[in-house]
């Protein structure tokens, strides 16, 4: 939290108010000014209604989710200034303490020039980045508890609460780290006999394309780990029992779906995964 804090230049929970777009929704990660009514403030000179420079955020981290623009959410944000000539030249800040630019190119379509013309190149505006702290109120439980004095403009209409926290967060499963979303527990239960049909939901993986670049007869033995969910679906969590040997494990989630032309008919089909194809040694 002290990090998060620390590398932000401003850090305060707002409503959102409104949002104006500056390019066409349809460009890539269009710029907008979002505007708020702040609530709390941790660190920054900010007043009661604060109006951030940024974009939607796409795939950079730059800028905020969509969802996140509605108004009335509740939002705490960590927020970092930048001169106004990068927001202006389509330049997407990274996070706060990499120094990096994204570069979107030319506008196609830009609604609101007025927005742009009247601020100067080394005027100061803000944005964030949706990689850091920045979300919703209602998980900002730890920051709520962690972030220390504050100034109050106005009440929120959302607290930080536990339960929704909780609802939300990771839980392991018995299942090696290796075996990625296959071990998050909030979906995924560890079933210690294979299915009934495991040979079946094997053979899909086996006799599928990810496979055709594995060696044969295979140089590693594996181990099998399997899951289920309350849907009815499965996972395949497959290692390789000599720690040298990457090839063939996999992490597969297998769903019941109607065959092709027969709606009636219920087959099981690789619904997802991932195959490691190649056997060099593990670095």
């Amino acid at each position: 939290m002290d990090e998060a804090k620390n590398s932000a230049d401003v850090v305060f929970a707002g409503i959102v108010k409104n949002y104006t777009l500056i390019d066409s929704k349809e460009e890539w990660e269009p710029r907008i000014l979002l505007e708020f009514n702040v609530a709390r403030v941790w660190k920054g000179d900010i007043s009661g209604e604060f109006t951030m420079h940024t974009n939607v955020e796409g795939s950079s981290c730059g800028g905020f989710f969509r969802e996140f623009l509605k108004p009335g959410t509740n939002l705490i944000v960590y927020g970092f200034g930048r001169e106004a000539k990068n927001w202006k030249n389509n330049h997407i800040d990274g996070a706060p303490n990499a120094n990096s630019l994204s570069v979107i190119g030319d506008r196609k379509k830009i609604k609101n020039h007025k927005s742009i013309d009247e601020l100067t190149d080394k005027e100061i505006v803000y944005t964030t980045n949706i990689c850091t702290r920045t979300g919703l109120v209602l998980y900002a439980v730890d920051d709520f508890k962690e972030l220390g004095e504050f100034k109050e403009y106005r009440k929120l209409d959302v607290k930080p609460d536990p339960i929704a926290l909780d609802a939300i967060t990771w839980k392991q499963n018995s299942l090696p780290d290796e075996c990625g979303e296959l071990g998050n527990a909030r979906r995924w239960e560890v079933i210690n006999k294979p299915p009934i049909n495991s040979m079946e939901l094997i053979s899909l993986l086996e006799d599928g394309s990810m496979y055709k670049s594995i060696p044969k007869p295979r140089i590693t033995k594996y181990k099998d780990y399997w899951v289920s969910d309350e849907n009815g679906n499965y996972g395949l969590c497959r290692r390789s029992v000599d720690p040298e040997i990457v090839c063939g494990q996999a992490t597969i989630e297998y769903s019941l779906v109607s065959a092709d032309g027969e709606p009636k008919q219920k087959q099981w089909k690789v619904a997802s995964g991932g195959v490691q194809t190649y056997c060099k040694l593990r670095e």
